[in-house]
């Protein structure tokens, strides 16, 4: 593959892994020993990281253990309706010893950001509990439990409940439901069927908590300046070959006070196209250190694969929505992962279709 100057690569790999799709039968013990535990998602988290996270905190503590959950960044305001939102802490807010680190929804451990980085943790159990086809198995040996035939990880969290023999409380079902609602997009993917939605019916409940608001406050909720950057985005959207994409620089991605405004939802406007094989959204960032960086988020038709594209380029994901960061300008990133889509995604023939 021709390089371009300015943008830094991952080389194509052959990529293998196998699968597993049972809890590993030191889950429960590794569980039942620990009194303190750490519980974390990854940066930059979704409804499935959010839920899963939450749910577990809420199961755990019903069982008598002590609890503090974590995720590296700024807070998405989205999830802020969820019992336990208020407490989720960053790496400098993490205080005291633990037994046991519990890792929700994060495919890689770079996906945890400083959390990594905390001496204290690293001599600990980590238990991995993940769904993404392309995790790398980064927990301690015998406790990865990663199985990809799950539509998100709170499919995992309420097997887990199951296991364990507790109760779910109304907490934990709700934050069960965002992130079955959020990975599904609200039952609408491949892959949602009758045995998922059982599960579904496990988490709602009888008068446990208003569904209807949760449905609408995971799925139908934006600010007006970003629904102002949707408009101003899909407007200089551009399909190639079946490639339908948009860049946006880091100054779009900027609120009138200064915040970074939310993306949501664009990536899944792109991909309901019907011209669109492929849809992919690039958002450039400026780093502390000067360097730029480009996040693209990445979707796909049912028979394509857009997951081991990212995974080649440093990300990782699912079959049909995947993501990865590049550094580099956008004029130097998108060109060429457009022309990766087109050779290893979709199969054209160099140069076009």
């Amino acid at each position: 593959m021709r390089g371009r100057p300015g943008a830094s690569w991952t080389c194509w790999t052959v990529w293998t892994w196998t699968m597993p799709t049972m809890m590993p039968r030191q889950v429960p013990a590794v569980l039942a020993e620990a009194d303190r535990i750490l519980c974390l998602a990854h940066r930059e988290p979704d409804g499935d990281a959010y839920g899963s996270l939450l749910a577990l905190r809420w199961i755990l503590e019903a069982a008598g253990k002590q609890v503090v959950t974590g995720i590296d960044g700024p807070p998405d305001w989205t999830y802020r309706f969820l019992p336990g939102y208020q407490g989720v802490r960053t790496p400098d807010r993490i205080q005291g010893s633990f037994d046991l680190v519990v890792i929700v929804d994060c495919s890689s451990i770079d996906r945890i950001g400083g959390f990594q980085d905390l001496e204290r943790l690293k001599q600990l159990p980590w238990l991995v509990i993940d769904h993404h086809p392309t995790n790398e198995q980064f927990g301690t040996p015998g406790l990865n439990w990663v199985d990809a035939s799950c539509l998100s990880t709170c499919n995992l969290v309420l097997q887990l409940a199951e296991a364990l023999d507790r109760p779910l409380s109304a907490n934990a079902k709700k934050c069960l439901l965002v992130g079955m609602l959020t990975d599904s997009l609200c039952f609408r993917i491949k892959g949602v069927d009758q045995a998922f939605m059982r599960e579904v019916m496990k988490v709602m409940g009888p008068d446990s908590y208003d569904f209807q608001y949760v449905v609408s406050r995971t799925l139908g909720f934006i600010t007006r300046d970003e629904l102002q950057l949707q408009s101003l985005l899909l407007s200089r959207m551009q399909l190639d070959d079946g490639v339908l994409w948009v860049g946006m620089t880091s100054d779009q991605a900027t609120g009138p006070q200064g915040e970074r405004l939310k993306t949501r939802g664009i990536i899944q406007r792109l991909a309901e196209v019907d011209e669109a094989r492929v849809a992919v959204l690039f958002r450039e960032t400026e780093l502390d250190d000067g360097r730029t960086e480009v996040k693209c988020s990445l979707r796909c038709d049912p028979d394509l694969d857009v997951s081991r594209l990212a995974l080649a380029l440093g990300g990782g994901g699912h079959q049909l929505a995947a993501g990865c960061k590049l550094t580099g300008s956008l004029d130097a990133v998108v060109p060429e992962v457009i022309a990766r889509i087109k050779d290893q995604v979709l199969g054209l023939p160099v140069g076009g279709s």
